[in-house]
């Protein structure tokens, strides 16, 4: 029954325009420090989905959020975190250093 009455609600636009969504509510939106040095708040983001280059269709982007710096580092859409990880590793973190917050989605 409970299905059913979901799925009418659904579909009834009166419904929709009256229905009262029972969710809480959204908390304030925080501001992003701003770093002190360089390399100490980075983001981090993958571009998937590109065409097929030389084995690579995915492009892990990391920024420096003081001066804006990017590293473009190749890689393929099946990476895990454990790839990540060593992505990181082996690009950011040998000429950079551990940085104090890293910002992705």
């Amino acid at each position: 029954m409970g299905h059913y009455v979901a799925e009418y609600v659904k579909g009834c636009d009166l419904c929709n325009h009256t229905k009262d969504y029972l969710a809480p509510p959204a908390g304030k939106l925080m501001p992003n420090c701003i770093p002190d040095c360089h390399w100490q708040i980075i983001s981090v983001d993958l571009i998937t989905e590109l065409p097929w280059t030389h084995s690579y269709n995915t492009i892990m982007v990391v920024v420096d959020c003081l001066s804006k710096h990017t590293h473009a580092i190749l890689t393929m859409s099946d990476v895990m975190a454990s790839g990540v990880a060593q992505l990181f590793r082996d690009h950011i973190w040998k000429l950079h250093g551990l940085p104090e917050e890293v910002i992705s989605d």
